[in-house]
């Protein structure tokens, strides 16, 4: 079973949009995919109450049942699982980086996202977990993205090299329960998931061959 965190010790950096959205890209590739939802303000669980498929589980928990649900979901046939977290200093993404493989930090390019990244570092480096910072609503054509990359090459986490773009596509799908890959497979917003969700499986299917080795 592949396990990923989705994590980010600051606000609004979009966790549950990436969240959802690599959950349902492990889906439409053949996964049986769990998504947990451990943020108190259950986005990710609202998300999915409004859905009309049923081709994923999503789970709301509390930090403290994780690794029992973790368990459950194994028995129950899981393939792929992801952990949405909130920003809050509290145990949830402590909890999370305990139970996955890696762990995804989605973080804008600007002044205070890139401030708050080491916390976020911090959480995954204590857990010995494989951190990867995603670049969310970005325009690679900016100087400060440019800036912003070279900023993090300070900490022990590696740059994800697909940016994810600053599109409208990534937020209006979610209104009735779809994302981006399912509204329009052939947009950008699309694309760049798809693309994401390679990097991950690659990082993942190379962690595991060193887990058998």
């Amino acid at each position: 079973m592949y396990a990923v965190a989705v994590i980010s010790r600051k606000g609004g950096t979009g966790k549950t949009t990436l969240a959802v959205h690599l959950a349902v890209a492990a889906m439409l590739s053949g996964f049986e995919t769990v998504l947990i939802d451990l943020d108190t303000q259950a986005s990710a669980a609202k998300w999915f109450d409004i859905r009309d498929e049923e081709d994923l589980s999503v789970v709301s928990a509390h930090a403290t049942r994780l690794k029992q649900i973790m368990y459950a979901a194994k028995q129950h046939g899981a393939e792929f699982v992801v952990i949405d977290t909130s920003a809050k200093i509290g145990d949830d993404a402590e909890a999370a980086v305990e139970v996955v493989d890696l762990a995804l930090i989605p973080c804008r390019p600007s002044m205070f996202d890139l401030q708050a990244i080491s916390l976020t570092v911090k959480v995954a480096n204590n857990a010995s977990v494989p951190a990867h910072i995603v670049f969310n609503c970005v325009d690679p054509r900016s100087i400060m993205f440019q800036n912003a990359r070279q900023s993090v090459e300070i900490y022990d986490a590696r740059c994800v090299p697909v940016l994810i773009g600053d599109y409208v596509a990534f937020q209006y799908p979610l209104l009735d329960g779809r994302t981006a890959q399912e509204f329009d497979r052939n947009s950008k917003a699309s694309s760049q998931i798809n693309a994401l969700f390679k990097y991950v499986m690659r990082e993942l299917e190379e962690l595991h061959r060193g887990k058998t080795t």
